[in-house]
Parts: structure tokens; C-alpha cells; sequence
């Protein structure tokens, strides 16, 4: 998430400073009762409230119980220090996995500075919502920014989330393309072998599909005249690549069993 840059009160320093103690010393309790106290003053600043949810994100284990007193103060704050907790909110429900409740918080219009975690939240949003219009409209935005950044974490989280969505449009290439330049990342490199294999077979399974349909429509055509061309008996031609083709699929079936 984005670091503070709002300027904060005496009280709020003091409180920020304690919670930054309790992350540096990993004190997963502390700070997250500290967390509890800090979205619970009253009046609450947009500053208490971003790195409530930022440590919250980073430290805490289970979000949901959170859900309803992060709501309740996100909603007792007023309409300027709400926008500026926007980009909060959305992070909270992404890592909730509550799609429907971060796209209220996505923006019409994105500010040019926008981060590109923001995006990569947004993105994944607009393709659980199955919003294909949305995220395709966003896709020159992130692209853009992955030209012009250079890698860090935010960054290779874009990465991943672009070619998610790549590969759920069916655009393998363009997804394994990007998979590709994970692979040296420490954290996502891993997983990102598994993606590319992943959407390798489905490039083959989709393949597969395709040589069967292509079949079935010459068993229906009936093409005597590719028969007396065409060396050998055509229906065996035909019979022979079905069996290979399925064989194939077979063994896909089998270690990568469709969803």
C-alpha cells in the first residue's frame, strides 16, 4: 500500500510511531489490538486509518471479523477523509476476496499517479466480476506502467494480474509472455512455472478441441474427392488422428483436470 504523505497531528505521531514499533518487532498481537484502538479514535484522520489497514493487511490473519468496525469507521469519517481511505478499502476487500464490495471503491477515473498495486487490485476485481469491458479498458493503463517502471513489488504483482487475466481471455502467448519475466522473482518466480505449464496445457487442450471439431465437421462434408487424392484411405486418416488427438487429451485430462 502507499506510504503516508497526509501531515498528521501530535496524538496521531505518537500512535503511528508505537504502531511502527510493533511491526518492525513483528508483534503480531500487539499490533493487531493496536489496530483495533487506532480505527476506534474519535475524531479518526485518513492517516490512523490507512495504516490501521495497511498493518491490518500485513499482520492480521483472519480479516472477516474486522469487516464490520472497518466499516463502521470508514463510515464515521467525513466525505474528504473517506476519498483519501478509497484506495484502503479497496486493498481490504481484495485481500477479503469480496469482489462485488472492492469494485465500489474502484475509481471512474484514475489519478495519473496511480499506484500500480491499485490497478492489479482493479484488474483482478473487473475479471472475478467477469466485467470484461472494464478490464480491457484498463489493460493499455497497466501495460503502460510496466513499460515506463522499473521492478518492484507492486510491480510484479501487475505482472501477475495482467497475465491472469490474459490467460483467462484465452490470450496464452501474451500471458506466458509475462509469466516469463517472473520467473526470476523470488516470491512469484515459483509459482509463476506453474502458470506457464498451466496455460501451456491449456493452449494444447484448446488445440485438442479444435482438431476434434475440425474432424467431425470432414466426417460430415464427406469429401470423397480428398479420399481419392490423397493417398491412403481417408477415414483412416481421420480415425487415426482422432485416436492421437484424444490420447492427448487424455493424458491432459489427467494432470491438468479441467475446472
Amino acid at each position: 500500500m502507499r506510504k503516508r504523505s497526509i501531515k498528521t497531528g501530535a496524538k496521531d505521531k505518537a500512535l503511528l510511531r508505537e504502531l511502527d514499533g510493533l511491526c518492525e518487532m513483528g508483534m503480531q498481537g500487539e499490533i493487531v489490538r493496536m489496530v483495533g484502538c487506532l480505527i476506534s479514535q474519535k475524531p479518526l484522520s485518513a492517516v490512523l486509518f490507512n495504516e490501521a489497514i495497511r498493518a491490518l493487511l500485513a499482520h492480521g490473519d483472519d480479516l472477516k471479523p474486522w469487516t464490520c468496525r472497518i466499516e463502521k469507521a470508514y463510515t464515521s469519517m467525513g466525505l474528504r477523509s473517506s476519498r483519501r481511505c478509497r484506495y484502503s478499502m479497496l486493498c481490504f476487500y481484495h485481500s477479503l476476496g469480496d469482489s462485488q464490495k472492492a469494485l465500489e471503491f474502484i475509481p471512474a477515473r484514475f489519478s495519473p499517479t496511480v499506484a500500480p498495486l491499485e490497478l492489479a487490485f482493479a484488474l483482478d476485481t473487473f475479471k472475478a466480476l467477469r466485467l470484461v469491458k472494464k478490464a480491457d479498458a484498463l489493460v493499455p493503463r497497466c501495460l503502460r506502467i510496466l513499460h515506463r517502471m522499473g521492478r518492484c513489488n507492486e510491480i510484479s504483482l501487475l505482472l501477475h494480474s495482467l497475465a491472469d487475466y490474459f490467460a483467462s481471455q484465452r490470450n496464452w502467448e501474451g500471458a506466458i509472455a509475462l509469466w516469463e519475466e517472473l520467473i526470476s522473482d523470488d516470491v512469484l518466480g515459483p509459482q509463476a512455472f506453474v502458470e506457464i505449464a498451466a496455460a501451456r496445457a491449456a493452449q494444447a487442450r484448446h488445440t485438442v478441441k479444435e482438431g476434434l471439431n475440425h474432424i467431425n465437421l470432414l466426417r460430415k462434408a464427406a469429401k470423397d474427392d480428398l479420399a481419392i487424392t490423397l493417398p491412403g484411405n481417408f477415414k483412416a486418416r481421420l480415425d487415426e488422428a482422432e485416436m492421437e488427438l484424444l490420447v492427448i487429451k487424455a493424458s491432459l485430462n489427467q494432470c491438468f483436470p479441467e475446472e
